[in-house]
Order: structure tokens, then sequence, then C-alpha cells
């Protein structure tokens, strides 16, 4: 699911390969029990200095390795730790399978890789046994960036602005292309005796569709405004302020 703002690192999500580098989709399990992440990104760049540029070096990233460590628990019984832990005794391309890591924003980076095992089950007596090891890349990984969320907009307005001839028993329904977070700061206002109206507000399960309850039936031939304000979805994003106007019959 799209995403901004800072997250915290258990939002990452880890997968490996049991079968090595045949490995499907459905063959990538996550690696229970993981404590501790960390990246190494080695760029190799070239430096030179041309006649030219009248002794200004220009510089070139002409290669780059990179690495990731993971550290945690040993846990016997789940396929991605099993298969991690099982690797410390293999050796060639015994050792290489695929990886994957899905980040909060939909970024996959996909990827070849090494596994190579530095600890599995050494520690003190009362100490849970750990699971230590680098995911080494073997070539080019692939990275898809994440989808940015669609704007937030009102798709929907039951009544619609401008409505006339509306029921006194309506229950305005107002349908967003996002789901929302916050939707508190929405006014009900009797236009013509410019009051506010008591109302309930309440989203369905998908957060998505808003329905405001007045409480007690509205008044005939008076104009009422829903004004908009203070909305914004899941991603942080925020409703420009909107008026929608209807005429009860």
């Amino acid at each position: 699911m799209p995403f901004t703002g800072v997250f915290p690192v258990y939002n990452l999500i880890f997968k490996i390969g049991i079968n090595g580098l045949t490995s499907s989709d459905s063959d990538l399990k996550q690696i229970a029990d993981m404590e501790n992440f960390g990246v190494k990104i080695d760029g190799k760049v070239e430096d030179w200095t041309p006649m030219d540029t009248a002794g200004w070096a220009r510089a070139l990233m002409t290669g780059k390795a990179f690495s990731i460590s993971l550290k945690g628990k040993r846990h016997i019984g789940d396929l991605g730790n099993d298969y991690v832990a099982a690797a410390a005794w293999k050796d060639g391309l015994d050792c290489t399978t695929r990886a994957e890591i899905t980040f909060p924003d939909g970024a996959k980076l996909g990827f070849n890789c090494v596994i190579d095992v530095t600890n599995v089950g050494g520690d003190d007596s009362t100490k849970v046994a750990p699971l230590e090891f680098e995911l080494k890349g073997d070539g080019k990984p692939n990275y898809t960036p994440g989808v940015a969320p669609a704007a937030l907009t009102l798709s929907i307005s039951n009544p619609a602005n401008n409505a006339v001839g509306v029921a006194l028993t309506v229950k305005p329904a107002l349908t967003f292309n996002n789901a929302l977070s916050s939707y508190i700061s929405i006014v009900l206002l009797n236009e013509t005796d410019n009051a506010l109206v008591a109302n309930t507000m309440a989203l369905d399960v998908t957060n998505k569709i808003l329905t405001i309850t007045p409480g007690a039936n509205l008044v005939t031939g008076k104009t009422y405004d829903i004004i908009l304000t203070g909305i914004t979805d899941i991603y942080g994003q925020e409703l420009a302020q909107q008026i929608i106007k209807f005429t009860v019959a």
C-alpha cells in the first residue's frame, strides 16, 4: 500500500527464496525473528582529470556492490529461517538464492544473493540462540518504485451540489477516492438561518464513504451547506475546502 512519511524499521518485509535461484515468487518466504537490519552499498567511483577541464577533476560511478546484514534469533520450523540456517553448512551455488525487500511505500528490491551465515546458535547458555548472516548481492538488483497515491478528491456527493427537492430525512453521503484519516472539522450548516446543525458522522469499512446523520429531520424549504474542511487521507494529503449546497423539498 502506498505510504508517505517516516516509518519504523519493522515495517520492512524481508523474504528469501527457499529453492535457490529457481525460487518462484511463491517460494519467497519471510525470515522469522529478525531484529537488526543493515545495508552496505559500495560505490566504485573512478576519477580523472582531462586537459580540457582546467584542472577540475571529473568522476563516474563505474560499478557498485551491496550487502544486507540481518541479525536475529534461530527459529526452528520457520521456512525462511531454516533455509538460511542450513546455508551455513553449504557452499557454491547451494548458497545462492533470490531475495526481496518490500518497503512501506510499496517499492520492492529484488536481487540474487549469496547467503553468508556468520553465527547459527552461538551465544551464552542463558540467551536465545541467534541467527546472523549477510546477503551479498550477486549482480544487479531490480528496484521497483512504489506507486504514488492519487490526490485526495471528493468522488461523489449525495445529495449533489446545488440539489433541490432533497428529502427531509436525508443522510448526506460523501464518497472519497482515498481512505480518510481525519474528517472531524466537517460542518453541516443551515444556511438560511445561519445555524449549525447537530449531527453525527461515520465512515464505512473502507474509510472512503462518510455518512452525515442530522440530529433531527431537516426543515422544508431551507438551504443547507456541507462545509468540507480539515479532511485528510491516510497518506497525509489534505482536501481543499469545498462547500456542497442543497435545498430541502
